[in-house]
Formats: C-alpha cells, sequence, structure tokens
C-alpha cells in the first residue's frame, strides 16, 4: 500500500507524468522509457494505431467479400470519429470540453461516480462504438429499399425489353413480307402462278419446321433404325429358308 501511495504521490505531482495517466490510464506507468509529453503521446498513439488499422481492414475486406453492406458508411464515420476524438484528447494539454463542461456536470448532479477523466472517456467512447455498430446491424438492413419497389423496378425493365422486342418483331415482320413480295414479284400478273408459288412455299415453310424439330428428328431415326433392323431380320429369315 505505501509503494503504491508513493508512486500515486509522485505521478500526480509531475505534471508530464500527470498528463499522460489522465490521457492513457495507469498503462503509462510502464512505459519506462518516456520523459516528456511528446515521448507519452508518441508511445500511446503508437499502442492505439492497431486498433484503428486493424477495424478499417477488417471493414474494408468484408465489404470487399459483399459482407456488412448495410450501413457501411455509417461503420466508416464512427471509426474516424472515435479516432478524432481520441486524437485531440491525448494532444490537447487541456481536458476535452465536451468531459468538462458536459458529462462531468451531469455525473455529478446525477450519480455518485466520481468525475471521468480523459482515459476513461476514450475506453467510454469505444464502448458506445461498438454499440453503434451492433445498433448498425441490427437497424441498416431495415432501411433497406423494400422488396416491392425493387420488383417494380424489376417489372419496368421487362416492360421495357417485352416493347423493344415487339418493334423488333414488327420490323422484322415488315421486313419479311417486304421480301416475299420482291420473290413473288415474277408472277404478280399471273395469279394461278401466284397461288401456286405461295402454297408450295408454304408447305416448305411447314416441312422445314418439322424437320428441324427436335422431336419430329428423334422420331424419324427411331423409325429408320426399326426399319434397318427389320430389313436385317428379313435378310436373315430369307438365308434361313433359302439354306
Amino acid at each position: 500500500m505505501y509503494i503504491n501511495i508513493k508512486l500515486a504521490r509522485e505521478t500526480l505531482l509531475d505534471p508530464v507524468k500527470r498528463f499522460a495517466y489522465d490521457r492513457f490510464g495507469p498503462s503509462m506507468l510502464e512505459w519506462k522509457r518516456c520523459t516528456t509529453r511528446s515521448d507519452y503521446i508518441l508511445a500511446g498513439i503508437t499502442r492505439s494505431a492497431p486498433l484503428y488499422i486493424g477495424s478499417t481492414i477488417f471493414m474494408v475486406a468484408y465489404g470487399f467479400l459483399g459482407y456488412l453492406q448495410s450501413g457501411q458508411y455509417w461503420r466508416y464515420v464512427t471509426v474516424a470519429a472515435i479516432m478524432v476524438f481520441e486524437m485531440y484528447t491525448v494532444t490537447r494539454p487541456f481536458h476535452p470540453p465536451i468531459l468538462t463542461y458536459f458529462i462531468n456536470p451531469i455525473l455529478r448532479r446525477v450519480t455518485p461516480h466520481h468525475p471521468y477523466l480523459p482515459f476513461q472517456a476514450l475506453s467510454l467512447a469505444r464502448k458506445v462504438s461498438l454499440s453503434i455498430f451492433i445498433a448498425i446491424n441490427q437497424l441498416a438492413p431495415q432501411y433497406k429499399p423494400q422488396a416491392g419497389a425493387a420488383g417494380s423496378k424489376n417489372d419496368a425493365a421487362a416492360n421495357e425489353q417485352i416493347d423493344r422486342l415487339t418493334h423488333l418483331g414488327r420490323a422484322l415482320d415488315a421486313e419479311t413480307k417486304r421480301l416475299l413480295a420482291l420473290e413473288m414479284s415474277p408472277f404478280r400478273d399471273d395469279h394461278q402462278m401466284e397461288g401456286r408459288a405461295r402454297d408450295q412455299l408454304k408447305a416448305w415453310l411447314v416441312r422445314n419446321e418439322i424437320r428441324n424439330d427436335a422431336g419430329v428428328s428423334a422420331a424419324i431415326k427411331q423409325a429408320i433404325q426399326r426399319r434397318s433392323q427389320g430389313s436385317e431380320e428379313d435378310v436373315v429369315e430369307v438365308t434361313g429358308n433359302s439354306r
């Protein structure tokens, strides 16, 4: 107890150590090589940097993989705000105004809690940021565009595609009629030959369409195979009879 009291007295009486204790907490007592405020600030920032760098890399990696898409902007804002608040707190020779004029006066009036020191405020801010992350994960998906809105956009796109296909079909039909009229131009004066040519052309189109059908082609192949098998059986039977 005597050693702890002696260490606390030395820390409070030394302006540099008291400055470092207010901003970095009891962990600064282990920084033996620090003698000036700049040394303590540099050491504190060096120990805090991996937290923010790791958090940023984690969010970027998860965003690149397709996770944590909802509220991604506000996560970055939260991390940046906490980082700026910590940098401001540890580099200024005075306590943060929000701590001096807002948080601590409320604590004195409402609770018996001791006034917060800057390092305690930083610890509280990190905990609040974690709560904000959890809230973003829970609330951000609720503010996504509704499925109905997405469905209406998809319906509009589908209708636009249908209209485009309709116009293309009409243009193709007009071009087909023009080509057909061009092909039938030699028979324009002979109505009988024109009618026969039209009938033969229709018959050819129908036969071509039927032959190109997969089911019809398969049926024709099966019929040919059966016929070939039947002819082979007839040849075998005739050969046997002759023997």
